[in-house]
């Protein structure tokens, strides 16, 4: 990081990425493998739980699943990328570099296994 701290929340996510995703090997997950098991464990809740209470669990686990994914993703694009790699977003995305973490990485191919 170029020498700038970050905030506390920022911080905190993350932490969260490393704990669930980094350190169980993200960064080298197949991605069609990630959209299969979306796909398959999305199902697995709409089979369960059909309608329960008049509820699409399938839709809401997704919501969820990539709502607070997506607003994690966006809150490092905002305030963490330019600490993090001394280039702001969109410029990043602009120019190609990687993606700044791994939850960027696999975020779209859960919303693959939804579609």
């Amino acid at each position: 990081m170029n020498g700038e701290s970050l905030d506390s929340i920022s911080t905190l996510i993350l932490a969260i990425i490393k704990f669930t995703l980094d350190d169980n090997g993200a960064w080298e997950w197949n991605l069609r493998l990630v959209g299969t098991f979306s796909a398959l464990s999305f199902f697995v809740v709409l089979q369960l739980f059909k309608n329960a209470y008049e509820v699409s669990w399938w839709g809401l686990s997704h919501a969820i699943i990539t709502g607070v994914g997506a607003m994690a993703v966006c809150y490092l694009d905002y305030f963490v990328s330019e600490k993090m790699t001394g280039i702001q977003e969109p410029l990043r995305a602009a120019q190609c570099y990687p993606p700044l973490t791994s939850l960027h990485r696999i975020l779209p191919a859960i919303t693959m296994g939804y579609a």
